[in-house]
């Protein structure tokens, strides 16, 4: 037993004046003559003890009597555990979860009303002297502070569905962070959730034996939801003209078939590809779409389904910028490249030019998709750098080494982006035998592989000393040796062919297969981007038109035209990025202006963790507790019992004051009975 006001119990002194009163009798006694006491000697010895017996059991009442009210006033209690600490201020944050699976209903209505009703409750059952935080899950900069029970109480009617997802452990550090500034007192975390299992993760989460903190179970009825998850394409790029492929992967949480779902794509305004697809209960699965691309530029739009009651989820937004012309430099050193002059020079969507190495000006790196090096003989280190900085910045080169080439500057180049050297020409005979279908470079150019079909003759070639490196081999040689390879480094590729265009080295540059093969590096130099991001992640975008930046202010638009923010600009290793600060809401799609030049655009979609409406109940939550032994955490479950009076107990603990009260009131009425029924 502990007590909430231990410093009344030094008024148990006052026990000692009942005592006192009754060793010493302050009494005056009357004497009175008897003129023969023979006859009364008997009673007078038995009313003697009676008295005794009678003043002592008066004297017990009143100690009692006294004992009791002095303990009342104490106010003792029974801990429920030894976490307790009765007493004291409460420091008390409350988190509120209002993503969008808070949208369903529950037995009381809609289950963010019900976390309202609940949060209110929590609230009144602690004091008004009392601090409280309320969190949501925009983590906003006004929620990390202190406020009053009555401005938490009204900041509670403010609270609306919000796109941004957390996860249970983000919800405790948030807390925690601002708990962690009381020093004295009661520190409570609670936290209303419907928690879903992709929202309910224990990483992380720690013990602390400073802060309770108390799930607060929001339990929704029966959910079903068939939802859109997620929507790519294959493409890395886009052309007018090109069919593209459109795959989307469409879930079902139900265990109840849905037959003849429509699915619809529509771009730019008007539907351009329609299916359907049945799905078993619990089941998902991926519908392709074909559609092709007729003009250049930013095309946008989004793939829907129809279905109920959840709605946020059944529209996925997207956009992709369909390029007409690529850029590409031939950087020469030894009078040029007909082959590659002749493939290229002819193309109308192609912007081609050439650059001597010796008038070679750097700065014109950042304007080219494709950068292609044929027949340096020497690659000074500042030539090095500066393709190595375009290349980490995204942009593609294709490395041809001449039959004079250094192999020591070679070597020191091919190093940097995690490649092999080179080491001397193998001036034997063979031939290409294995041209790797799976990479993206190679991927669309045959329907099949032609049987018969004619592999280059390779008279002479640079193999490649030890291992390959990071590169990856997309057209083997007999030997084993490379003809063609690719290795990632940063946000671009570097491609390393082995022999140089020209007879001396084959008829690489003569047979079919070199045609789409330098056409599709120059392809898929262009990097379009992401097709969509999600809404509430901490992501960075980068801008692709980088010629038409400059200084000027960015404003991100949707299509409406009714909402426009300044994002923030943030130069990464010389790329430039658009953070937009969680300050775009709803999903669609947007766009990226320079002033009033379009840049590009953006599509926003919802996080689809909230679509999984799959949850814990309370006895679930509480084994999970006990197995991994996070015994400063507890669940309460309002089907049982009343959230206040929960709280009222984990406060109080079990209240004995007015045990001691009606104990001090009989012990009073037991000395007021002797007093009046035993007379002396």
């Amino acid at each position: 037993m502990q007590f909430v006001n231990p410093s009344f119990l030094y008024a148990l002194a006052v026990l000692a004046i009942p005592v006192i009163i009754h060793l010493f009798h302050f009494r005056r006694y009357k004497k009175v003559f008897f003129p023969n006491v023979k006859f009364l000697e008997e009673v007078e010895i038995q009313s003697k003890r009676q008295s005794k017996l009678r003043d002592l059991l008066i004297l017990i009442a009143r100690l009692l009597a006294l004992t009791a009210l002095v303990f009342a006033f104490a106010q003792p209690f029974i801990p429920i555990d030894k976490q307790s600490v009765v007493g004291g201020e409460h420091a008390v944050s409350v988190y509120v979860d209002n993503s969008f699976s808070m949208d369903s209903r529950g037995r009381e209505g809609f289950l963010l009303d019900m976390a309202r009703k609940k949060a209110r409750e929590i609230a009144l059952a602690y004091s008004t002297a009392d601090k409280f935080q309320l969190l949501t899950n925009e983590f906003e900069g006004v929620q990390q502070r202190w406020i009053t029970r009555e401005e938490f109480l009204k900041s509670l009617d403010d609270i609306k569905l919000s796109p941004v997802s957390r996860t249970l452990p983000e919800i405790i550090s948030r807390q925690r962070d601002l708990l962690s500034g009381i020093t004295k007192g009661n520190r409570h975390e609670h936290i209303l959730s419907d928690f879903q299992k992709s929202f309910t993760t224990f990483n992380n989460v720690k013990n602390d034996s400073s802060i309770r903190t108390f799930l607060v179970p929001i339990i929704p009825q029966g959910v079903t939801n068939i939802y859109i998850d997620s929507v790519w394409m294959e493409n890395p790029v886009f052309q007018p003209g090109m069919q593209v492929l459109l795959s989307v992967k469409i879930v079902n949480t139900s265990d109840t078939k849905a037959e003849k779902i429509p699915v619809k794509l529509v771009l730019n305004g008007l539907q351009r590809a329609v299916a359907s697809v049945d799905l078993a209960g619990n089941e998902s699965r991926v519908v392709n779409m074909t559609f092709s691309i007729r003009d250049k530029g930013l095309h946008q739009g989004f793939v829907e389904i129809t279905d109920y009651p959840i709605v946020y989820d059944d529209r996925y937004y997207l956009g992709f910028d369909a390029v007409d012309r690529f850029n590409v430099m031939l950087v020469n050193g030894n009078g040029g490249n007909p082959y590659i002059d002749k493939l290229f020079e002819g193309d109308s969507a192609v912007n081609y030019k050439v650059r001597q190495e010796k008038s070679l000006n750097f700065n014109e790196f950042t304007q080219n998709d494709l950068v292609i090096l044929s027949g340096i003989e020497n690659i000074s280190t500042g030539l090095g750098a500066e393709l190595s900085r375009f290349v980490k910045q995204g942009g593609s080169l294709l490395v041809i080494p001449p039959v004079k080439a250094q192999l020591e500057s070679y070597k020191a180049f091919l190093q940097g982006f995690g490649m092999s050297a080179l080491e001397k020409p193998d001036t034997a005979d063979t031939r290409a035998t294995n041209i790797n279908l799976q990479h993206p470079l190679f991927r669309n150019v045959f329907e099949s592989m032609p049987q018969n079909m004619q592999y280059p003759e390779i008279k002479m070639h640079f193999s490649q000393a030890g291992n390959k490196g990071s590169g990856e081999s997309l057209i083997k040689l007999l030997n084993g040796d490379d003809l063609l390879s690719v290795a990632t480094f940063g946000k671009g590729s570097v491609y390393l062919s082995s022999v140089d265009f020209n007879d001396a080295f084959g008829n690489f540059h003569k047979q079919a297969i070199f045609v789409p093969t330098l056409f599709n590096i120059a392809l898929y130099s262009r990097k379009t981007g992401e097709i969509s991001y999600t809404i509430g992640k901490d992501q960075l975008i980068p801008v692709q038109n980088r010629d038409n930046r400059g200084d000027k202010v960015l404003k991100l638009r949707n299509e409406k035209g009714d909402f426009e923010i300044i994002p923030e600009i943030r130069p990464i290793d010389e790329t430039f990025f658009i953070h937009n600060n969680n300050q775009v809401k709803e999903a669609g799609n947007y766009r990226l202006y320079s002033e009033n030049t379009l840049m590009g655009g953006i599509s926003y979609n919802y996080n689809r963790n909230e679509s999984q409406p799959i949850t814990f109940q309370p006895g679930e939550l509480s084994k999970k507790l006990t197995d991994l032994n996070l015994n400063t955490i507890s669940v309460f479950d309002t089907g049982k019992t009343p959230v206040a009076k929960a709280i009222a107990k984990i406060n109080q603990g079990t209240t004995l004051w007015r045990w001691f009260l009606w104990a001090t009131l009989l012990f009073l009425l037991a000395e007021v009975f002797i007093i009046r029924f035993w007379k002396k």
